[in-house]
């Protein structure tokens, strides 16, 4: 690992931070508490904060039908009735539906729009599909939270970005942080490497909800 960020917190209050090593693969960048990581499927419980701070407003319902919010209904015609699809269904990965994780692009440019990807444009993630009842398990879904996105979006008429930080990130003060997922808000964060320590290109995701955050 060429660097990492450390942070103490102690009854609540940030109590340590520092950087160690290197936020590029030249040596030349040294790691501060101000570098900015990718977070991945960190994203997940920020999207969950976004939408009980939804429920709390009156905006969403976390126990009516997705498809209330989101219509047309943007996923393949399944065996299993998608109307009984809530947003806390999505919350709990208990919706049913598919892709685990996504593999995000090279060209911040050639992003799809969320009702691509859930049709299967992900760069070789395929669709987001019903593969179980509503509620009868668990199972882990990155699909589900860009479908949570979605109705977000939707019904609220607002970016999905833009809510987030309104709703969490300003109110905490957290100004290193976004799921925008941009080359802006990503200019001067830490180079990715692969399990052997191989550098890796920046990839970028319109599956926000799921995968989009960075942060410090």
């Amino acid at each position: 690992i060429q660097g990492v960020g450390v942070g103490l917190i102690v009854d609540g209050k940030l109590a340590y931070a520092k950087g160690f090593g290197y936020a590029d693969h030249a040596g030349k960048v040294a790691v501060t508490p101000d570098t900015v990581f990718v977070a991945a499927s960190l994203s997940k419980p920020i999207a969950s904060w976004v939408t009980m701070r939804l429920a709390d407003q009156g905006r969403i319902q976390l126990d009516q039908p997705v498809a209330d919010l989101v219509s047309p209904w943007p996923l393949a015609q399944a065996a299993y009735d998608y109307r009984k699809i809530t947003p806390r269904h999505l919350l709990s990965n208990s919706a049913g539906t598919s892709v685990g994780g996504y593999q995000g692009w090279l060209d911040f440019n050639a992003l799809p729009t969320l009702e691509q990807s859930l049709a299967g444009q992900t760069n070789g993630r395929g669709p987001v599909e019903l593969v179980a009842p509503a509620g009868s398990k668990f199972n882990y879904s990155g699909g589900g939270y860009t479908l949570l996105q979605l109705a977000i979006e939707r019904t609220t008429g607002r970016r999905y970005q833009d809510l987030a930080r309104e709703l969490v990130f300003k109110p905490l003060k957290m100004t290193h942080t976004s799921v925008a997922m941009s080359p802006a808000a990503l200019a001067g964060g830490a180079e990715g490497h692969d399990d052997d320590g191989s550098p890796l290109p920046m990839r970028y995701y319109v599956e926000q909800a799921p995968s989009g955050l960075s942060t410090t």
